[in-house]
């Protein structure tokens, strides 16, 4: 369902059928899973199904020619707990998407070059295969998959600018919007959501592409510098992002700004579930750098906001700091500080 942001370029009720979680109308709480590996090395959590498979990546002890770590795609269940899905051949590899059917989307490298990912394909049968590509628009990173195994993501062209770009029915197609842009999210309809902007920054914004054509999301922002993203979107197309630098729902051709927590002044929404319970984080912006100052994975309900953190056992070590998809059975998955290490969870609601 829900991807990571490309490692080298960008720096990220009710449910189905009417059925509640359990004690819908009260606070939920959650029980935690570390979701790393036994020897403690970080993990990053991107997306889950509606079955509890989630997927991500994980460092490894091991470095690369440059001295970084190397890094694998995982894939975690209850029943066998987590695996790595790239083959040795594949120095770094991440998973960033994967559909009720258990078929999961990411990308490898052998590592040869700096730009030289390639978008894969996994399912339990088959094993890991590449996805189609084009010659002039290399790499590629597949950001989400549907039921239909519709794929969606970017690649990059001869400029090394991003293109939204989707895989279906075994051919690649790049759907290009302003200057550069990338889909993130793909609801089982087909409806795609991402982000576009104009070259010198004036013009572009959140986006969604339905019928064959693009078309813009409204801004919160009143000037022409318009850096919105639609980060999700779920069955009923109800679309969820960032707009100027404020957590976003977008309903048909409105938007709405969902509060920060208190004495932080910049969120973002990162995926919404049948039920319209989004998950993201909020935070303060550091000075200078870009960096998130005192990140708090949260979720809001309507648009009331609560900080993931006072919805589990205070005593369990975590800073739950970014939640990144959220199942239409209640589980949240993300990253956050584990007794001081990055590290992935899953928040199992209690029943």
């Amino acid at each position: 369902m829900r991807p990571v942001c490309f490692p080298f370029l960008f720096a990220l009720v009710t449910l189905t059928l009417g059925a509640l979680p359990p004690r819908a109308q009260e606070r939920p709480r959650y029980d935690v899973i570390d979701l790393g590996t036994p020897t403690g090395v970080p993990s990053v959590a991107n997306a889950l199904n509606n079955e509890g498979q989630v997927v991500g990546a994980f460092d490894t002890d091991d470095l690369d020619r440059a001295g970084d770590p190397i890094q694998r795609a995982f894939l975690w269940d209850a029943e066998d707990g987590i695996r790595a899905l790239a083959p040795s051949e594949w120095l770094q590899s991440a998973a960033t998407g994967i559909n009720d059917r258990g078929r999961v989307v990411g990308w490898v490298t052998r590592g040869r070059r700096r730009f030289d990912q390639h978008a894969f394909l996994w399912d339990k049968r088959t094993g890991l295969r590449l996805l189609p590509g084009k010659r002039s628009y290399h790499p590629s990173i597949p950001h989400a998959i549907n039921r239909r195994d519709q794929v969606v993501g970017y690649a990059l062209g001869v400029d090394l600018e991003p293109n939204a770009t989707r895989w279906s029915q075994g051919r690649m197609r790049i759907l290009s919007y302003f200057s550069h842009s990338a889909f993130e999210d793909v609801n089982e309809s087909g409806l795609a959501v991402g982000w576009g902007e104009a070259r010198d920054g004036n013009g572009g914004g959140a986006f969604v592409r339905a019928n064959g054509r693009n078309r813009r999301l409204p801004s919160l922002a009143s000037h022409r510098r318009i850096y919105d993203r639609a980060l999700g979107v779920n069955d009923r197309g109800v679309i969820v992002g960032t707009s100027n630098a404020q957590a976003a729902r977008w309903d048909r051709t409105r938007v709405t700004a969902l509060p920060h927590l208190p004495g932080r002044r910049q969120s973002v929404a990162n995926e919404i579930n049948e039920g319209g319970w989004i998950v993201g984080t909020s935070y303060e912006p550091a000075a200078v750098g870009g960096e998130r100052i005192d990140a708090r994975a949260v979720i809001w309900r309507g648009d009331t906001i609560t900080d993931l953190n006072t919805l589990i056992d205070a005593s369990s070590g975590w800073q739950l700091q970014v939640g990144r998809d959220i199942n239409n059975r209640g589980q949240i998955v993300g990253f956050g500080l584990h007794n001081g290490g990055r590290r992935a969870f899953l928040l199992n609601p209690r029943r």
